[in-house]
């Protein structure tokens, strides 16, 4: 989805056509969500096997549950980071997803500092990380570039 965000929205960007460029990320995000949903439901379902036979460990159920919600944040964090690639903005693409990685750090590190050793602790604030610049980037999203939205 996000090849097609890169090919379609510098074209309707350029004819200043906002109700193509509201319909292209609509779709990719939608398109993203739908495949994702079924990569959960088969991975929610299958998670005690895989971890029984695959993974041989006991925390693994948890951590492939716990890993279906960071595949839905990272999905729509890839799309989001995609439209400003497409809007030509690197500066604003990168510095996004640099303050996911300090985000991340600071996370782990407040981590290990108070909770040292539980991995599902750990991962929990891999998703904090992500959902944080998630609400990040969506805010960049409506404040930089709600011109170029139309809801109508």
């Amino acid at each position: 989805m996000t090849e097609s965000i890169n090919y379609f929205l510098p074209k309707h960007i350029q004819k200043k056509d906002t109700k193509k460029i509201t319909q292209t990320l609509v779709y990719a995000l939608l398109a993203q969500f739908i495949t994702s949903t079924i990569i959960a439901i088969c991975l929610w379902f299958g998670a005690e096997w895989l971890a029984m036979n695959y993974f041989k460990s006991d925390i693994a159920e948890p951590l492939l549950k716990m890993f279906i919600i960071f595949f839905y944040g990272e999905n729509g964090f890839k799309t989001l980071t995609t439209f400003f690639q497409a809007c030509e903005n690197p500066k604003l693409q990168k510095s996004i997803e640099f303050t996911r990685m300090i985000s991340l750090v600071l996370f782990v590190i407040a981590i290990w500092t108070w909770h040292p050793g539980d991995i599902l602790i750990y991962a929990w604030g891999w998703i904090a990380a992500l959902f944080v610049c998630n609400i990040l980037a969506l805010a960049f999203l409506f404040s930089k570039y709600r011109h170029l939205l139309t809801w109508s």
